[in-house]
């Protein structure tokens, strides 16, 4: 099981990744209470806060946009409405 987490001995980064992984694993079943909690990079927590905070952006501007055109379509039914007693009156 050593060889799987040796970088010099296993040529394929992707098994070599998945080796470590599962190594990570079996050492978490030995520890009572172990939880497999994922470690980023700062520059990776970055890329994702940057990402969420486009996604949010977006969200709001989208939001404002059916607001908008909800308001919009209240006003023509009360002009609607209007136009309808004033007609029938």
């Amino acid at each position: 099981m050593r060889l799987l987490a040796d970088r010099d001995v296993v040529q394929d980064l992707r098994a070599y990744i998945a080796g470590r992984k599962f190594k990570r694993i079996l050492d978490l079943l030995d520890i009572e209470d172990g939880h497999n909690v994922p470690s980023y990079t700062l520059e990776t927590i970055e890329d994702l806060s940057t990402v969420m905070h486009d996604k949010l952006v977006q969200y709001r501007q989208t939001e404002l946009a059916q607001e908008e055109q909800l308001f919009d379509a209240e006003l023509s039914v009360t002009n609607m409405q209007v136009s309808y007693r004033f007609y029938n009156a």
